[in-house]
């Protein structure tokens, strides 16, 4: 996209805390980029889930390819987030990179990644870092919007995670929450494919007002 077609104004002003801004085609490009990675993401994880649900015999590399397929687009996604405080968005960047080095750090000695993380717990000190990015993702989607879906994927991991990690949830408790979580990360995609493309932007004023300040 040209730098002149991705200027173009789409709607405004808008009123916002430090003045008047305008709705580009490249912030409707990011917004719809942005929800595409975490389509992405939702369909690699629940792909995971319901197949280890199901015990389909699929061979350790499919699981592999599955979570580095969702890696990669929920890296694409925090690049393209909105996020007014700019530590907070740093940090979840940073944490994905974490759990990124990890993966590779397993990959480079083993033979396999997702079934080796399932069954040794522990490693999940090396990969689970993307996992809690993502809780921050729903938590910043929780906070802004209010939604219901968001609020209970920002339960559901920590506790899907962390009591695997202690094992002290049950199998039975493990897939059923498994099940919700994919159900709920559903529905919050198609929810987010349904929403407006200027509550994704935010008040842009604010994003410019920093810049102008970080400038100085």
């Amino acid at each position: 996209m040209s730098s002149t077609k991705a200027s173009e104004v789409i709607e405004g002003p808008f009123q916002g805390a430090y003045g008047n801004w305008y709705l580009t085609r490249a912030d409707v490009t990011d917004v719809q980029v942005y929800r595409a990675a975490l389509g992405v993401v939702c369909v690699a994880q629940s792909a995971c889930i319901l197949l280890a649900i199901a015990q389909a015999p699929v061979p350790s590399y499919v699981y592999d390819a599955l979570f580095v397929l969702g890696t990669g687009a929920f890296g694409v996604a925090l690049s393209k987030i909105h996020i007014y405080m700019k530590p907070l968005h740093t940090a979840l960047k940073f944490l994905w990179v974490a759990g990124l080095l990890g993966a590779i750090a397993i990959l480079a000695t083993e033979h396999a990644l997702v079934p080796l993380v399932y069954e040794k717990p522990v490693l999940l000190l090396a990969t689970g870092w993307q996992f809690v990015a993502l809780t921050g993702v729903f938590i910043k989607e929780a906070f802004c919007f209010g939604r219901a879906e968001a609020i209970g994927l920002t339960a559901l991991i920590p506790v899907l995670l962390g009591g695997h990690f202690l094992g002290i949830l049950p199998d039975s408790l493990e897939q059923g929450g498994g099940l919700v979580f994919v159900a709920t990360f559903l529905y919050f995609c198609w929810r987010k494919f349904t929403q407006g493309v200027k509550d994704d932007v935010g008040d842009l004023s604010v994003f410019q007002y920093l810049a102008k300040n970080a400038n100085q």
